[in-house]
């Protein structure tokens, strides 16, 4: 006889489906046509948003604070950035500049739920670990919004190996614990360790080389 679900059961089943769906692609022609949709202020823009780009957003409010509530919370947060953003914004990419909204939200609400706190859990260490590069834990978010940087980044990535280009997204942007991308990319963790600590030397030189101080 099937036996109903736990709880906890039920959670890791819908991540893992929504972890599928996070890595669906949008065309740009796609993101062009909700891109104008916001344009004319057609609320229909949210609902396209939310099944091209909704499972992707969870993925990334989700990594930061480990709770279903509060990243679906977040992703509805996103919804409503998004139509305030657009106009006069007018994103080249809408999947990049609706993950940094969600990112910003999520983060600002990790913030809030620990600033009596410290160290210990994912993004804490993330933010440590890439305070190699970009001196200023704190404004590592923000700086990562900035084109110039964006498109600095996006510059180094492409010269990078199809693995180094996935851990330093997934760790980096996603923000998901090294001992998941260890089974991911079925290596070692200490090799995930090795990889991404490689990544930030040669992208840190790279930032250096491009006139930015560190």
């Amino acid at each position: 006889m099937p036996q109903k679900k736990d709880s906890s059961e039920k959670d890791s089943s819908e991540k893992n489906s929504r972890e599928k769906d996070s890595r669906e692609k949008i065309s740009r022609d796609t993101e062009r046509e909700i891109i104008a949709l916001y344009q004319s202020r057609d609320e229909n823009a949210i609902q396209m948003t939310a099944e091209a780009l909704g499972g992707y957003c969870y993925t990334v409010a989700y990594n930061v604070l480990n709770s279903r509530e509060d990243a679906e919370e977040c992703v509805n947060d996103t919804y409503l950035a998004v139509w305030n953003a657009i106009p006069p914004a007018d994103p080249v990419s809408l999947k990049s500049f609706v993950t940094a909204i969600t990112r910003r939200i999520a983060l600002n609400r990790y913030k809030e739920q620990n600033r009596d706190k410290r160290g210990g859990g994912q993004v804490p260490l993330a933010l440590e670990e890439l305070a190699e590069v970009v001196s200023d834990t704190e404004d590592i978010a923000t700086a990562y919004e900035r084109q110039e940087l964006l498109a600095s980044i996006a510059l180094f990535l492409r010269g990078c190996s199809p693995r180094e280009q996935g851990l330093f997204l997934d760790r980096y942007i996603r923000l998901e614990p090294t001992p998941i991308l260890a089974k991911r990319y079925r290596i070692k963790e200490a090799q995930v360790l090795l990889i991404l600590s490689r990544t930030r030397r040669k992208l840190k030189a790279h930032l250096e080389k491009e006139g930015y101080t560190l």
